[in-house]
């Protein structure tokens, strides 16, 4: 609930300093309670149907505020985001008001999907998430972590959902996996989603239990505690949960249950609700569970080959049934999956950038000594589709791998940014890949990764592919522009060592910087073709050519990458001037001002976005007074060209590419790539930088620190030491694209005519409004 206005009439009053200390207290409180009312009620937002939206702790704990004090225990709220409480208290209607209570809780919570996260620790009677329910409804919401209770005083009712249900409440697709522990007292009745049934037609439907239940009571019960009145319906549930409490008194059949499946509890599991491992992992639960209905419920989860609700599955597919990998939960679930050998085969697309911090998960086993059969190697294909994963692995144990894959055979891996940090004693340390086998491939990838070995490290170091025991291994277009430092022996650009095998890498380039005093570095193992690198290592150089700084530069390099081949793949990148995969290209952002003309150039080629047209400008005309300005036809503009772009004010996008650039020719305008001095005069040549939307003449200055900024463009005119000031464009195009007049037209003795579009007039018409000499006048 939102207070938005509160109106309150008095009764004429005395003044407050004649009330008496109670009187005084009583009022103070009563405007804090509104003011708090008013404050902290106001954060939390509501959708267009009246939910409360929770995407943190404070939302929880404000939503609670509104159920426990009454004001609106009808509340409706729905997750948008995980919550873990850490150590805060906090639950729902934590009083007891008796049978079918409107007091309880009775509005619909729905997690869609979400996570809450909880650490209760309380000796009260009740602590869980909903502790007094009346007619609610709880849905597609997974409750995690801890609920220990130090309750010794009689009866007491927990789960890991509903404490008592007082009224008829409907509970549909929540699995809880919390752990519950504590508890002293010979009624207890605990269960995994009721404690206590007080009175109503409770139903749990599409729920499930993978958590514990522990404690010295009795009167416990598997999916609900205890029905004191009314009943529990329960159907299509699974718990796959462990019970520890006394078997004597607690019960697995609690009220009316109908397809609900138990894999252990401490009572007797009826015949038709027993469930085996194999049962469980083979998909014959899951089947049961879905029931025949064409609305997917339960599915086998990808990662831990176990009967899942739909909404809490750890991975998603594409359509391809590619999964997609977008947090480092997602990357480490993928890694469960294959690493259990569940599915080696596995395809996956990243569909976003992740870091892992310290996480240390690799995709494939990182044992270098055991595990070489199929099961334990990735054999999928990974498409990082252009984004970034960040490591920063380090690896103590000698007998380990290091690598962002440790092992894969008949894989690809493609399109995928690996960058970060490598410290590592182990084999076959490499910023893609450890170990392959059999048939594979590494293509369209770019390492940034800085890899130390360790004193004590083992052989096989490079920046993509550590060793190659047996088969095949192709790397195409892939760029490593990192570093290593290690003792160990056997290091190269591509490839550390190969054991046995074929490995052809082709149309790549390494600018890493090595520092070695191990032995057998190497620049390439096995053949190569089309491959350039910038540090000698010594060994094999067949197939491979050493580059220079200015060859990396200039765009050589990039162009010899690109090998001719139609499809951009290697471009020079328009911010660092550096080759680099297309894929992974910056974007140069640049802002049209209010003028709607700027300069510009670069060091590489870019592509203009719709909206934008580049021109360059011819000498200038002395007869007329103005500079020419030519559109380029096709809307690339060649490296190291100065020109003016021209748009509508804002910022846009520029890219890389290896288009043809248009032909520039007598071009006025010299390209500033670097921060540069510029003169105001150089020899016969005059000097001039565009200042909202005029060309002006630059102030001479001696002080070398005064710099034209990097990717700007001046005008160059032999005009000689000229008292020209300023000078308009004649926009060679269709008139009605002219840019605002406030481009003065000015040439100093000159006295032509221009109209406000900037277009130059022949014959003006008397009466209307022209620009003479850089002014509007009325002709």
């Amino acid at each position: 609930m939102v207070v938005q206005k509160v109106i309150i009439t008095f009764a004429p009053l005395k003044p407050i300093h004649q009330f008496n200390t109670m009187r005084k207290t009583l009022l103070l409180t009563f405007f804090a309670l509104i003011a708090f009312a008013a404050g902290a009620w106001a954060q939390l937002t509501q959708d267009a149907n009246g939910y409360y939206l929770l995407g943190s702790v404070q939302d929880w704990k404000d939503f609670a505020e509104i159920v426990n004090s009454e004001t609106n225990t009808a509340a409706n709220a729905k997750m948008i985001a995980d919550i873990d409480l850490g150590d805060d208290q906090t639950y729902i209607s934590p009083t007891w008001r008796g049978d079918y209570s409107n007091r309880h809780y009775h509005g619909t919570f729905d997690g869609q999907g979400h996570t809450l996260t909880v650490h209760y620790n309380s000796s009260n009677l009740f602590h869980t998430p909903f502790s007094q329910t009346s007619g609610a409804t709880i849905k597609n919401l997974h409750v995690a972590g801890t609920i220990t209770s130090n309750w010794t005083n009689g009866a007491s009712h927990i789960s890991g959902l509903i404490s008592n249900s007082a009224g008829s409440d409907v509970i549909q697709n929540v699995w809880v996996s919390v752990d519950i522990s504590g508890g002293v007292g010979e009624r207890l009745d605990w269960g995994a989603f009721v404690g206590c049934n007080n009175c109503g037609n409770t139903t749990i439907t599409d729920c499930l239990f993978t958590g514990s239940i522990t404690n010295t009571g009795t009167r416990n019960g598997c999916l609900a505690g205890l029905v004191y009145q009314g009943s529990v319906t329960t159907s299509n549930c699974l718990s796959t949960g462990t019970f520890n409490f006394d078997s004597s008194s607690s019960t697995v059949s609690v009220g009316t249950m109908t397809n609900c499946y138990i894999k252990t509890h401490p009572a007797s599991i009826p015949s038709s609700m027993q469930v085996t491992d194999a049962q469980l992992s083979n998909g014959t639960t899951t089947a049961a569970l879905q029931n025949g209905r064409s609305e997917e419920i339960w599915v086998q989860d990808p990662v831990t080959n176990q009967p899942i609700l739909k909404t809490f599955v750890s991975l998603t597919q594409d359509a391809n049934g590619y999964y997609k990998i977008g947090s480092v939960q997602d990357w480490k679930n993928f890694a469960e999956m294959v690493n259990s050998g569940t599915n080696p085969a596995a395809n996956a697309k990243m569909t976003a950038d992740i870091n892992l911090g310290d996480d240390q998960t690799m995709i494939g086993d990182k044992n270098a000594l055991t595990n070489y059969d199929d099961r334990y190697h990735y054999q999928g294909i990974f498409d990082g589709q252009g984004h970034t994963l960040t490591v920063a692995y380090v690896v103590t144990n000698t007998s380990y791998l290091c690598a962002t894959f440790a092992k894969i055979k008949m894989a690809t891996i493609k399109n995928l940014h690996v960058d970060g940090t490598m410290t590592s004693c182990g084999y076959h340390t490499a910023g893609v890949v450890s170990d392959s086998r059999s048939t594979a491939r590494i293509e369209n990838v770019w390492c940034s990764v800085a890899i130390v070995g360790t004193s004590g490290g083992h052989d096989h170091y490079s920046g993509i592919a550590g060793c190659l025991k047996t088969g095949g291994l192709t790397i195409s277009d892939c760029l490593f522009t990192g570093s290593i430092t290690t003792a160990t022996s056997y290091t190269g650009h591509f490839i550390g060592y190969i054991d046995s095998g074929t490995a052809t890498t082709t149309n790549s380039l390494s600018t890493a910087t090595f520092s070695l005093t191990g032995s057998g570095s190497s620049v390439i193992r096995g053949s190569a073709s089309n491959v350039y690198y910038v540090q000698d290592l010594g060994g094999t150089r067949t197939g491979c050519t050493q580059v220079t700084a200015e060859q990396i530069s200039n765009g050589t390099t990039t162009a010899a990458l690109q090998n001719g081949r139609s499809e951009e793949i290697w471009v020079q990148d328009p911010v660092t001037y550096q080759p680099v995969l297309k894929l992974f290209a910056n974007d140069f952002s640049y802002n049209v001002p209010a003028s709607g003309v700027g300069s510009f150039s670069s060091k590489a080629k870019v592509q203009l976005p719709d909206g934008l047209t580049a021109y360059y400008c011819k000498e200038y005309n002395s007869t007329n007074g103005t500079i020419a300005a030519v559109p380029l036809d096709n809307g690339v503009i060649p490296a190291n060209t100065g020109v003016l772009i021209r748009g509508e004010a804002g910022a846009y996008t520029l890219s890389a590419t290896n288009a043809t650039a248009a032909t520039v020719e007598d071009n006025a305008l010299v390209a500033v790539t670097e921060a540069t001095h510029v003169d105001a005069t150089n020899g016969q040549f005059t000097n001039f930088m565009l200042s909202s939307g005029k060309f002006i003449k630059i102030a001479a200055s001696s002080d070398p620190n005064v710099k034209m900024p990097a990717n700007k463009a001046y005008l160059q005119l032999a005009l000689g030491n000229t008292s020209s000031k300023e000078f308009t464009l004649l926009w060679d195009e269709d008139p009605t694209k002219a840019i605002s007049p406030t481009i003065s037209p000015y040439s100093e003795g000159v006295s032509a005519v221009f109209d406000l579009q900037g277009r130059k007039v022949a014959n003006p018409v008397k009466g209307r409004l022209y620009i003479i000499n850089g002014k509007v006048v009325k002709y």
